[in-house]
């Protein structure tokens, strides 16, 4: 063979290389996007009050990167999330104003105090950063962390915008900004209670089962705190 011939046979070996290798590409890259849309859709079905979402990482590459950001961004918010429903359904918090509290922790409610400015101190702190979660140029701007290549910012916006993953984040916003109103609101007023009881630690007594003062005055008072709180 004649090195014109050979120059041209190994010409279309390099050009039938290259096609084999453009095609495994577009397949590879074709597979990987669809596997990444099922995954994250799947995620749909997840329950924000109990489930984690940081589940095993299905794709590869900066595919996998994408995966990855989106579900550690659900998941963090997860956390939060949950962390404030355990402050909000905590049964300590709804047996405070029992007469079982009032009887056990005694006049100057020490332990009370304690847990109220606690509870406050840590139910804030989440609810702060739920609240900053559901910020949109949060959800934005946190792939940036792990990449930086348009088309999988692009990517990854679709998936957390246009496929309604965030959509339930950014509606809940306003929801927990008023819970935050309203649950330091109940804080709030149990430690007025408090103070209350230990001001006039002299002037009330549990019987049969109910507290009891020794003015109309201050039982009108002390109603009228716990009909705020209800």
């Amino acid at each position: 063979m004649d090195k014109k011939k050979r120059s041209k046979y190994i010409l279309l070996f390099v050009i039938f290389d290259i096609m084999l290798l453009v095609c495994f590409f577009v397949f590879y890259e074709k597979v990987e996007k669809n596997l990444l849309v099922r995954e994250i859709h799947s995620l749909k079905k997840f329950n924000l009050s109990g489930d984690r979402y940081l589940t095993k990482i299905q794709t590869r590459g900066n595919y996998g990167l994408v995966e990855k950001a989106i579900k550690e961004y659900l998941d963090d918010y997860a956390l939060h999330y949950q962390s404030v429903l355990e402050v909000v359904h905590d049964p300590k918090l709804e047996k405070l104003l029992s007469i079982e509290n009032y009887s056990s922790d005694g006049d100057d409610f020490v332990q009370s105090f304690a847990y109220l400015e606690k509870t406050k101190k840590k139910f804030n702190q989440d609810i702060n950063l739920l609240i900053e979660f559901c910020n949109q140029d949060k959800i934005q701007n946190y792939i940036r962390k792990t990449i930086v290549d348009p088309y999988f910012v692009q990517l990854y916006h679709t998936l957390m915008f246009d496929d309604g993953i965030s959509k339930d984040i950014l509606k809940s916003r306003q929801m927990f900004q008023q819970t935050k109103v309203d649950v330091n609101r109940i804080f709030d007023l149990c430690s007025v209670i408090f103070q209350f009881l230990k001001t006039n630690r002299d002037q009330w007594k549990i019987q049969d089962g109910q507290i009891q003062f020794q003015t109309v005055e201050l039982m009108n008072q002390y109603n009228y705190y716990i009909a705020r709180i209800q």
